[in-house]
């Protein structure tokens, strides 16, 4: 063999040694291969490819909200000219209305550590304290108004309430309760007349809290508060069963409502 020609064969193989490694990075990788089924009678083979697995959705983290000592409602009664130009008695007034109860929901997707939190509250009861609204100064401040004790607030059934609990420790609430209230209230003229019992209506209140985790109660004792919301409230004005619905159209008055809460948030 010449010497050209060893030179030539040479070049080739270090040029198939230097190419062989290109070939390989630039080859695509290869697909998976799809299994075919058996033919059934009467029916074509089917590919069958597998999908990737996805990764199971976390399930929501359960959340108790309680309300503590110290939550209530501050109603602000003015005093509007009736019908006939009659004002109650005792208006305009300002009372406390304590409040208790516990809403429950979830965080959709499971509680993150270290993230914002968003809580959909679904279900839950409040229970307003029987004071009296209204006092008569011509009768030694006789209540001529109270706040029935079958009085009960919800959530409402058709708009939703949420809250966030934020990374930076930051809270808020955006709660759409359903007031049921029933009142007691003197139908006639005189000090010595007792209150009657009227039936119930339903009067609807957006109510928007905002609080700061304190680092030393955390979650177990965290205080939220709402501006004043005015709302006009229905009053039933005929005698009846304060857990049963109002017999007639009930009167609408005007009011004003700020809440203050302290709550307990159980996580988990």
């Amino acid at each position: 063999m010449s010497r050209t020609l060893r030179g030539l064969l040479a070049a080739l193989l270090a040029m198939s040694l230097l190419a062989a490694p290109l070939a390989t990075a630039d080859a695509k990788p290869k697909k998976a291969k799809c299994q075919v089924s058996k033919k059934a009678k009467g029916k074509k083979h089917r590919k069958h490819c597998k999908k990737p697995k996805r990764k199971p959705k976390a399930a929501p983290t359960p959340v108790t909200v309680d309300l503590l000592d110290g939550s209530a409602a501050t109603v602000d009664i003015p005093a509007v000219a009736l019908p006939g130009g009659f004002v109650l008695p005792g208006t305009p007034t300002q009372r406390s209305v304590p409040i208790t109860g516990r809403l429950k929901g979830q965080i959709p997707g499971g509680y993150q550590l270290g993230k914002d939190n968003k809580i959909v509250l679904t279900s839950g009861t409040i229970t307003p304290a029987a004071v009296d609204l209204l006092g008569d100064a011509s009768c030694s401040n006789a209540p001529v108004l109270r706040l029935n004790p079958a009085s009960t607030v919800s959530l409402s059934k058709t708009t939703p309430s949420t809250g966030t609990v934020f990374a930076d420790g930051r809270v808020t609430a955006n709660v759409n309760a359903a007031l049921r209230l029933a009142f007691d209230s003197r139908t006639e003229a005189g000090c010595d007349k007792p209150l009657v019992t009227m039936g119930a209506s339903e009067s609807m209140l957006p109510v928007a809290l905002t609080g700061q985790i304190a680092p030393a109660t955390g979650l177990t004792a965290l205080t939220l508060d709402g501006p004043a919301q005015p709302l006009t409230v229905a009053v039933c004005l005929a005698p009846g069963d304060p857990s049963a619905n109002c017999t007639t159209p009930p009167a609408g008055y005007p009011a004003s409502i700020a809440v203050h809460v302290v709550v307990g948030i159980s996580i988990g």
